[in-house]
């Protein structure tokens, strides 16, 4: 058994002692390329000078093939130059070699050695490869072997290639071979015997720590711990613990902030203690959290003050800048044009119409004010050519009638009213003029009007009777459809409500994305930060390699350590590129999401200003509704008073006989009145007379307008003047209207539409 033992010590170790060989060569192979690494970093540095227009490429070059030649590690190990056909560029120690083609060098094996070099590169342009060959050391002419590593500057078309050689590495393992011998016989076994026991238990724990390590990464939930143990490892299981708890901790704590600002509650903070990045991302979630309350508390005060009508509300200075010109900047424009508004309303109240709007006003605000401007101005028109024309009429000038196209809407239907009334007025005073000829021929015909009067005030009060009772069910209807118009105004206007809460609802959510996207750019500065660092820091790594080199053999583990920090910033720049693209996809995503808020917000205020347009119509019918049902009351109530009338005709037609006897002096009194106005027609009277004549003999009686209660007037004197109670017996006298009935029937409607 110990002799079986001792050759299997002896047969491990002869191949640990070939396989120390074979790790001498790789480490050296590595080290190469970490060398190559470094160069090929310098290299590219030179190139960026290049693209960024500090240097030409020639001079570039020339700077770079300087440098390499300067370039020494080991026991005088160089770098050299070469291109693919092969063509020396730079050696440093056989600068005969520079310039020349080196397509037929061959070693003392045979073989083409720079040939084989292009080879290699060819085979594998990004990483380069190895080549075994004979070389002359320096100051020497015996070739021996040698392996270099060779890698093509694409950008340049340069080899760059570097070596060692084989015997140096044989002589480093003789030497280790003597001092490693005697002990490794008794190295094996401590650590066959001890390696064995320690391996068993760390693997163990290792295990098991790294399947919770895996789970946890799994399913990202940080609320797992690890268990205590008694070995080494319990450290380390400990302080994952502490981490996962400040994880868990900060993630429960940053959610529970965003996610009350989701809800409207921007007075959630993140309280615990942290360090290092957890207590930057607890600053940066608090700072965005009191932004935005500040932002929503100013701008709420702004609101507050424009539902109270209030348009000098301002925000305060500390709100961002932008979001705070947007809000200054319209309630500024609102206040000035709500400002000159009301003032011409004002002066419009006191009979002015010389006000006008004069701020400068954008969109709506534009077309109200240009709405309002030439509302006055056709206001002040239409008010100036009626004054002349009533100041016409009132001197007797009927002739005068309002003319033009200025006159729009109910201003048009006004522009109708007084040219038909002053038309009216003229027909009647010219009939009235002729009829006042005729009236004493036609006092012999009233007694026989009187009859037939009687039997139609019979049938008319049978007539009436029936109106009234259908007049009473519309009525009812009208009230019935009035109700219906009212609820149907409240529901709009709930709606309406809601549709404004959208509205504020989603410009809070623009607000909220717009703070996200400048946190985002934020983040991107950081990481644009810490790829400067990993560059300055890949550089420092080139200098120390670059140093250790130069050390040799005592340089060589801190070559490993450059090597790996190098390592460590080219993964911590790869970091940062792929955290910088994600956060640049966020910034991308955020921008979409601001603008499918802001098409929302577009959306809704469509649909607000569509309930709003809609909530008007109801009111409009509603007030219809209304003037509806107090238009049938009154008919209803004026029927009643024509019933009654009707009741009080009979005893008129006998008061039609004694005023028929007085009508003939009341006619030539009413002709000398008439000659008063001024109508503009003479020719044609005698026709007019005789039509008057022919429209009294025709009917049988003229129709009362008003209910007389008193007995026929007495016969007046010969020179009095006529009374108006004989003119009511006659219906030549009409009850009194209100001037503002008269000049604007309807001047409810028309300051509604205007």
């Amino acid at each position: 058994m110990i002799a079986v033992a001792l050759v299997g010590l002896l047969a491990l170790s002869a191949f640990s002692l070939h396989s120390l060989r074979d790790n001498m060569l790789q480490e050296k192979q590595l080290q190469l390329t970490k060398l190559a690494d470094t160069l090929f970093s310098q290299l590219a540095i030179y190139e960026q000078k290049v693209k960024d227009g500090q240097l030409s490429q020639a001079e570039a070059q020339q700077q770079a093939a300087a440098f390499i030649k300067t370039v020494r590690y080991g026991q005088g190990d160089y770098f050299w130059i070469n291109d693919r056909q092969p063509k020396m560029i730079m050696h440093p120690t056989n600068p005969k070699l520079d310039g020349k083609d080196l397509s037929q060098n061959k070693d003392k094996a045979g073989n083409y050695l720079f040939v084989d070099m292009v080879k290699a590169v060819k085979a594998n342009p990004k990483e380069g490869g190895f080549v075994h060959y004979y070389w002359p050391k320096p100051n020497s002419d015996a070739a021996v072997e040698k392996l270099s590593y060779v890698r093509e500057f694409a950008p340049w078309g340069w080899i760059i290639g570097t070596g060692i050689y084989i015997d140096d590495i044989d002589a480093q393992f003789a030497q280790k071979l003597k001092s490693e011998v005697s002990v490794i016989g008794l190295i094996l076994l401590l650590v066959i015997g001890m390696g064995w026991l320690l391996i068993r238990s760390l693997k163990q724990a290792i295990t098991s720590l790294s399947q919770q390590v895996s789970q946890v990464s799994k399913d990202m939930h940080f609320s797992a711990r690890f268990e205590p143990r008694k070995d080494e490892l319990n450290k380390v299981g400990q302080s994952l613990n502490g981490l996962l708890g400040d994880l868990e901790t900060s993630i429960n704590e940053a959610n529970h902030v965003v996610s009350a600002i989701a809800d409207g509650d921007f007075n959630q903070r993140m309280q615990a203690d942290y360090v290092g990045d957890l207590a930057t991302l607890k600053n940066g979630v608090n700072g965005s959290a009191e932004a935005v309350a500040f932002s929503m508390n100013e701008l709420a005060k702004v609101m507050q003050a424009l539902y109270q009508g209030d348009f000098s509300a301002r925000m305060d200075e500390k709100v961002p800048g932008e979001f705070r010109n947007l809000v200054q900047n319209a309630m500024t424009v609102l206040d000035s044009v709500i400002g000159e508004i009301n003032q011409a309303m004002q002066q419009m109240n006191q009979g002015d119409f010389s006000g006008r709007v004069r701020v400068e006003a954008r969109g709506s605000l534009a077309e109200l004010k240009t709405r309002i401007n030439d509302s006055m101005e056709n206001m002040a028109h239409t008010v100036d050519v009626i004054s002349q024309v009533v100041t016409a009429q009132a001197a007797g000038d009927l002739t005068q009638s309002l003319t033009g196209d200025a006159f729009k809407g109910q201003l048009k239907d006004l522009q109708n009213a007084i040219n038909e009334s002053a038309a009216k007025i003229k027909s009647v005073v010219t009939v009235a003029i002729e009829s006042a000829e005729v009236v004493r021929g036609a006092a012999q015909e009233v007694s026989q009007g009187s009859m037939n009067l009687s039997e139609r005030v019979q049938e008319q009060a049978a007539a009436l009777e029936q109106t009234s009772s259908a007049m009473h069910q519309m009525n009812s209807q009208v009230q019935s459809s009035n109700e219906n118009a009212l609820h149907a105004t409240q529901v709009s206007q709930q709606v309406q409500e809601k549709a404004h809460e959208g509205v504020a609802v989603m410009q809070q959510t623009i607000n909220a994305m717009q703070m996200i996207q400048d946190s985002s750019h934020q983040i991107s500065d950081i990481v644009t930060l810490i790829d400067s660092i990993a560059f300055q820091t890949n550089l420092l790594a080139l200098n120390a390699a670059v140093e250790a080199a130069r050390a040799g053999e005592h340089g060589r583990g801190f070559a490993v350590v450059a090597s790996e920090v190098r390592n460590l910033a080219q993964k911590s720049a790869d970091a940062a590129k792929d955290i910088k693209r994600l956060i640049d996809q966020t910034v991308d995503r955020v921008n979409q999401g601001s603008r499918l808020a802001s098409e929302s917000g577009e959306v809704l205020e469509v649909i607000n200003q569509s309930v709003q347009t809609v909530t008007e119509m109801i009111s409009q019918i509603a007030t219809a509704s209304a003037e509806q049902a107090d238009g049938v009351r009154q008919v209803h109530h004026a029927i009643t008073q024509i019933d009654g009338a009707t009741q009080q005709n009979a005893a008129l037609v006998e008061e039609t006989s004694a005023a028929s006897e007085s009508l003939s002096e009341q006619a030539s009194l009413l002709q000398k009145e008439m000659a008063f106005f001024r109508t503009g027609m003479t020719a044609g009277r005698n026709v007019a007379r005789t039509q008057v004549a022919q429209s009294v003999s025709s009917k049988p009686a003229l129709k009362p307008a008003a209910k007389a209660t008193t007995k026929p007037a007495a016969k007046p004197a010969s020179h009095a003047k006529p009374s108006s109670s004989s003119f009511a017996s006659l219906g030549l006298v009409k009850k009194s209207v209100p001037n503002a009935a008269i000049a604007k029937p309807n001047a409810s409607d028309e300051w509604s539409d205007f």
